[in-house]
């Protein structure tokens, strides 16, 4: 079960006696060292648990283009678990958040370039400086989610290494991104993917960016008027 905005929590069980374990992930340490709990019918047993806050530190750094060596304005860092853990760089790419102790898969990405997830541990104040590389870049220039429209994309590897694609989706009312996605697809092999895992009501374009030659096959689909168009699309470089 889960606490409430006051940390109640209440279980209905049967008779028996039962060992109790609770966390509160990242913040705290799970406390595995509850006393064994007996529950008797027709009564009420009251276990208090106590949690430990974890530490917690700055993590910070910088994110630059290999190509150009400049800071990348506007990039999304965050841990790819707990994603409420996220900031995007300034103009000259620096940035800084603070997270609670622990190792964390910490993720950097930004439009047309690989994202970047590396393993992080932040047992003090942390420097995470990551690199962004452009690579095969696919536009596709409508994908819908709105008004009975789906759009899913098949992406094929046409390289000779496992492909990093990572998607930005972007609304045809003003531009803006609104949504991400990343991938990663083995030698030969494909995958599905769909604009409403991570960009749901909005319409427009998108970019793939791959770090390996990728095909990406677009499906348009009206499931209300039995609609269907196809159409594929290679890298442009």
């Amino acid at each position: 079960t889960l606490t409430d905005g006051t940390g109640f929590y209440s279980l209905s069980l049967p008779n028996g006696t039962y060992t109790l374990t609770a966390s509160k992930h990242p913040e705290y340490y799970p406390n595995t060292t509850i006393p064994p709990v007996t529950v008797t019918a027709g009564t009420t047993a009251v276990q208090d648990i106590v949690l430990t806050a974890k530490p917690v530190y700055t993590l910070s750094g910088r994110v630059t283009s290999a190509s150009s060596g400049s800071g990348i304005s506007g990039a999304a860092v965050k841990l790819v678990e707990y994603p409420q853990y996220n900031t995007t760089t300034s103009t000259t790419g620096d940035y800084s958040m603070t997270v609670p102790s622990g190792t964390y898969q910490v993720r950097a990405e930004a439009a047309g370039y690989v994202t970047n997830t590396s393993t992080v541990t932040v047992n003090a104040d942390t420097r995470w400086d990551v690199v962004l590389y452009t690579g095969y870049t696919v536009y596709v220039p409508w994908t819908a989610t709105t008004q009975g429209w789906t759009t899913p994309y098949i992406i094929a590897n046409k390289g000779s290494s496992p492909a990093n694609v990572s998607i930005s989706y972007y609304d045809q009312a003003d531009g803006s991104l609104v949504g991400t996605y990343s991938v990663n697809i083995q030698p030969g092999a494909s995958r599905f993917v769909f604009r409403e895992w991570t960009a749901s009501g909005t319409d427009g374009s998108a970019v793939l960016v791959s770090d390996q030659p990728i095909s990406v096959i677009v499906d348009q689909l009206n499931n209300g008027e039995n609609k269907f168009a196809a159409y594929e699309v290679d890298p442009s470089g």
